[in-house]
């Protein structure tokens, strides 16, 4: 865990996650990190710096 302005944010190491509702055909998602109800998912083709902002419940398995 990683503290950052008096909150604690869930850092989970480009942990692979699939999405309620995703296509067969799309690649996992990589999970970047996680605040509360939101969490921060990206495509690994889409480089570093963007980034999806979804709701936790969206991940299949993170609960």
């Amino acid at each position: 865990m990683e503290q950052a302005f008096g909150n604690l944010y869930e850092i989970f190491g480009r942990q692979l996650v699939r999405l309620k509702d995703q296509p067969e055909d799309m690649p996992d998602f990589v999970l970047e990190y996680c605040h509360g109800d939101r969490c921060w998912v990206r495509q690994q083709a889409w480089g570093r710096t963007i980034n999806l902002g979804i709701q936790r419940s969206q991940i299949i398995g993170l609960d």
